[in-house]
């Protein structure tokens, strides 16, 4: 139970809803590897999983063979209950992006549970509607045909969910993007070759700065930058 106290995700419903809703979830968790497979497009639509800690990508594959990643989830986001409500197949495959701790429900019980509550059939409803909205705003972001534009925009999307404002540095963000660079452009549609050459760029230009392999501050001229593109 001491993950849920932690978690606003199943706040906004009713007290004895949300009770029975995360003795559910609560009773299985499964941990991965950095990399490892958790579901594969076409796999059979068994759980509903809901993000610990780490985060996962979803991902499909073209007809020429390449991994296009459309959807980068973090803690507290629910996962494969579209799929499951569909009664089809896993329309994608899900990847750990890092060392990642999952949650997660059986199908047979996510139904029932649905069956039972209300609140969590509009709870849902609303994280669908926002997972739409995410893949929307990533085909929005791939048809920028400039990829240094892209990846402001990527990085300008990441920083609203997990940038942390420096207080002695007005207008600046702490960023951490557990992706490789490789993974990074798979995420844009692009090399890492470019990936890296933009990165330096960017660096130059004084709208980055590189902490480590993983991590960035956002500087006031990277905002101007964003926000030229909106």
């Amino acid at each position: 139970m001491w993950y849920f106290e932690e978690t606003h995700l199943f706040q906004s419903l009713p007290l004895k809803d949300a009770n029975d809703i995360i003795q559910k979830f609560v009773k299985r968790h499964i941990e991965f590897k950095k990399g490892a497979i958790i579901y594969g497009e076409n796999d059979s639509n068994k759980h509903v999983y809901l993000v610990k800690s780490g985060s996962v990508c979803l991902t499909k594959f073209k007809r020429d063979g390449k991994q296009v990643i459309f959807s980068l989830l973090h803690k507290d986001t629910l996962f494969g209950g579209g799929d499951v409500l569909s009664e089809r197949l896993y329309a994608h495959s899900a990847q750990a992006n890092e060392k990642t701790k999952l949650c997660y429900v059986m199908k047979e019980d996510f139904i029932a549970l649905l069956e039972k509550y209300d609140s969590l059939k509009t709870f849902i409803l609303s994280t669908l509607y926002k997972q739409l909205r995410d893949a929307q705003d990533q085909i929005e972001i791939m048809s920028i045909n400039d990829i240094k534009s892209r990846l402001v925009a990527v990085f300008s999307r990441f920083s609203k969910n997990m940038g942390t404002p420096i207080p002695d540095r007005l207008g600046c963000l702490y960023l951490k993007i557990n992706m490789s660079q490789e993974r990074l452009a798979d995420y844009i549609g692009t090399t890492r070759e470019s990936i890296n050459r933009i990165m330096h760029e960017l660096n130059d230009e004084g709208a980055i700065e590189r902490v480590d392999g993983h991590s960035l501050i956002l500087t006031k001229r990277f905002s101007d930058m964003a926000d030229s593109l909106a």
